[in-house]
């Protein structure tokens, strides 16, 4: 087998940077025979490109997908839940967040002009449905915002890509830090939910 030796410093053998990945035990002496390299990006060993390729893609499909869910998954969950229990919905979004207050100035600017999905509720469904389903539905949607890619960031972690531990716990103080800001935001969705059910 051919190694790429493009983007790659050698390694000595005695080291071993990544067990989980060591190629030497699983291909014995053609993987010694090539020297053991190591890609600068992620640290994973490069003897062989396409197992380099397979990790470096996985890293970006964790990163994206955690993008994708944190985006989406907030209108998702406030239409399913709201659907459940009887609101209807006018229509559909795509925008920044409707709670610029809950995130620091630093970033309030980004997060008003990144695409988020979101959902209008419709006036007269609202107006019937009781304070509990209205709290419910509310609710939802922050819940899940960080409830689900912190999920996500799990999984890539339980399924052993590369950096996903870390990953996963950037993910989770940053699910804690929404439902926080959430939490004490005058106009975000908790607030909305406390005001459904009569509680300023």
């Amino acid at each position: 087998m051919a190694c790429t030796y493009a983007w790659v410093k050698l390694v000595s053998e005695a080291q071993n940077l990544w067990p989980p990945f060591d190629h030497s035990r699983e291909f014995g002496a053609d993987c010694r025979a090539c020297s053991r390299l190591s890609c600068f990006p992620c640290g994973t060993i490069r003897t062989f490109s396409l197992r380099c390729r397979i990790r470096h893609a996985a890293v970006f499909a964790m990163v994206v997908g955690y993008v994708l869910l944190y985006f989406c998954c907030h209108a998702i969950a406030h239409w399913v839940v709201g659907r459940m229990l009887g609101i209807r919905f006018a229509f559909y979004t795509v925008g920044g967040t409707g709670n610029p207050e809950g995130w620091p100035a630093p970033l309030r600017w980004l997060f008003e002009h990144l695409p988020f999905f979101g959902v209008q509720t419709e006036k007269a469904s609202m107006q019937k449905a009781s304070p509990i389903a209205r709290a419910i539905m509310w609710s939802a949607g922050v819940t899940c915002s960080a409830v689900v890619p912190t999920l996500g960031a799990l999984w890539a972690w339980r399924s052993r890509v590369p950096w996903s531990k870390l990953f996963f716990l950037v993910a989770l103080f940053w699910a804690v830090g929404t439902l926080a800001s959430n939490w004490t935001s005058r106009t975000g969705d908790y607030s909305k939910a406390r005001r459904a059910l009569g509680n300023p």
